[in-house]
């Protein structure tokens, strides 16, 4: 554990904070308001030429889509210059096809003549689907996707990519009305439910480019190209508006679970982590770092991680604050504790998108991760929590000792380490099986602080499935960097979240040592969440033997993500080492 230096706190640690939005320290007004004019305004006008929505109903979408696409009816007779087209057999047409770039082009190609016209089915628009998507799920009992689904499934998200939309709800504010601000919150549900498809339907592989390997696929391609500033299609914001896309959770205590219907865009931002941290996307200034910084030292009572009877729902909220938090330090240069470590990596060492599809149940995580903790002194923590999200100041993380990076090796081994036998000891301290020990419910265990008590009873009266549980242990860097841990843990996954698959729980136990004995100052325990795909970790950590829902326990965030090849060496430690600690606590 660090030292405890006395209370330091500091304004410079994040960008000033200013009514209606934030602005780095290093921005005028005058900057940002010509920035505001030239941008917003166009963007202002878009939505209110366009104010209904594309999939509003069926006839409106069929219209659209013919509109936009050529109905070959419409083609009533040849021109002379048509009749060139006139005889060529269907086949040629659709190759022709394929050599012409955007879809506003097929679309005239169609208007060609009545051949062309006939020519350009569902089979050409299923193939487009193919060369820009991956291909979607199968229903049950099916062995190919449907042409006619794909053709219009096609059509559809072409309509949403191309439209103007914005997540950032604090920039135009005042500048629309409210007939213009439904139709940008339908717009808003398009764009989600469209990333939430690409989510669930992205298979990634790796690739090698240049001699840098990356995580490479149709569907994160397109996602790179929704959230880039490059590109056809109008840039969707949804990255740099993180915790800025609703004035509803902004208070201390407003606990944001996939239980509650509006919270789908936190878990979309969850799930584009890889992206948020990517040094070439989300480049605008990090937004409420000071709201984060609250929320990531709060206690678990008032911002638990999971919420719910058998916690199977996350608190996609906090989740979001604690990704934000490392987001300013990794990201901000100059402010942030680890921005020049973290941009000397070699990309392939930093979050990564996972590979192949999104799968439920309880899966094994990969082999080496790489990892941050954030601390503050013992009295900067107090006074955190003392503020209640009131933000009096911004206090400074212990950079020193504790938010340096680390390695981690990860391995489950049943033969030595089985899941059936992890200490009991352990279980109840850590709930590392809610199924079997449900927690007690406290008032902030529920869907928000908003909810009803019959939504609050039906969260508690609910009953899930009770998945499998795995063991795992491992080795870590202490947390000052001085010699290695020893860490031991089980995981076990989540129902869907919003109908996206792939999150699980996760729990540990981390002892350090100091001539070769378990230090108690230098042992901690972890509760977290593991995102989709199994490559991103977030959560808390606090010192073992606490309740980490008292307001005098030592706690504080973590993220860890997954890189292959991070660490020279696999395991520091003799392993057999680590399997004798752990059997003495299984008894």
């Amino acid at each position: 554990m660090p030292t405890m230096s006395p209370a330091r706190k500091t304004r410079s640690m994040a960008p000033a904070r200013f009514k209606g939005g934030r602005r780095s320290p290093n921005v005028g007004v005058a900057q940002v308001h010509k920035t505001y004019s030239e941008t917003f305004n166009a963007q202002i006008l878009a939505l209110q030429l366009d104010q209904e929505d594309p999939i509003v109903s069926a006839a409106n979408e069929r219209k659209r889509i013919m509109t936009m696409f050529a109905d070959r009816e419409s083609v009533k007779e040849d021109s002379r210059a048509a009749q060139i087209f006139k005889n060529f057999p269907t086949e040629l047409h659709e190759k022709i096809v394929k050599f012409l770039p955007h879809d506003r082009d097929v679309a005239s190609y169609m208007l060609i003549c009545k051949s062309s016209g006939s020519a350009i089915c569902d089979f050409v628009w299923r193939m487009r689907f193919e060369e820009k998507y991956d291909l979607p799920r199968l229903p049950t009992g099916s062995s190919k996707p449907d042409t006619g689904s794909l053709a219009l499934q096609y059509r559809c998200r072409q309509l949403v990519l191309s439209q103007y939309t914005t997540f950032n709800v604090n920039r135009i504010g005042g500048r629309i009305d409210d007939k213009v601000r439904l139709a940008l919150i339908r717009k808003q549900q398009n764009c989600l439910d469209l990333l939430k498809d690409l989510l669930i339907e992205s298979d990634a592989r790796i690739v090698e480019e240049n001699g840098i390997r990356k995580v490479s696929g149709q569907n994160i391609d397109v996602i790179r190209n929704m959230v880039s500033y490059v590109g056809e299609g109008s840039h969707v914001d949804i990255l740099d508006a993180v915790l800025c896309t609703s004035h509803r959770y902004h208070k201390y205590d407003d606990i944001g679970s996939t239980y509650c219907s509006d919270t789908l865009v936190f878990v979309i931002q969850l799930a584009l982590t890889p992206l948020s941290l990517d040094p070439s996307f989300a480049t605008q200034p990090v937004a409420h770092f000071d709201l984060s910084q609250s929320q990531v030292y709060a206690t678990a009572k008032t911002q638990p991680v999971f919420v719910g009877k058998y916690k199977q729902y996350i608190n996609a909220l906090w989740l979001l604050n604690c990704v934000n938090h490392f987001k300013f330090h990794l990201k901000t240069r100059g402010d942030g504790l680890l921005s020049q470590e973290y941009y000397d990596l070699e990309p392939h060492l930093r979050p990564q998108f996972w590979t192949g599809l999104l799968k439920s149940g309880t899966q094994v995580l990969k082999r080496h991760w790489k990892g941050a903790h954030g601390f503050v002194n013992l009295l900067d923590l107090d006074a955190i929590r003392d503020d209640r999200g009131r933000i009096r100041d911004i206090y400074q993380d212990d950079g020193d000792d504790a938010l340096n990076y680390q390695d981690f090796v990860l391995v489950f081994d049943e033969q030595n380490f089985p899941s059936k036998k992890w200490p009991e000891d352990w279980d109840h301290e850590l709930c590392s099986n809610p199924y079997s020990h449900p927690p007690a419910q406290t008032g902030t265990h529920i869907a928000s602080a908003r909810s009803s008590p019959r939504k609050r009873r039906r969260i508690e009266e609910e009953e899930i499935t009770k998945p499998e549980s795995m063991s795992f242990y491992g080795t870590a860097g202490d947390i000052n960097g001085n010699g290695t841990a020893f860490m031991y843990g089980q995981i076990h996954s989540l129902p869907e979240q919003h109908g996206i698959p792939g999150f699980q729980r996760i729990v540990m136990k981390r002892f350090g040592f100091i001539n070769d004995m378990i230090n108690p100052d230098r042992c901690y325990n972890y509760e977290g969440c593991v995102f989709p795909g199994g490559t991103i970790m977030a959560g808390r950590w606090w010192t073992t033997g606490s309740d980490p829902t008292h307001d005098s326990t030592y706690s504080g965030p973590f993220l860890w993500w997954s890189c292959e090849d991070s660490v020279e060496e696999d395991l520091p430690a003799p392993a057999d080492d680590i399997i004798e600690l752990a059997r003495l606590f299984m008894g």
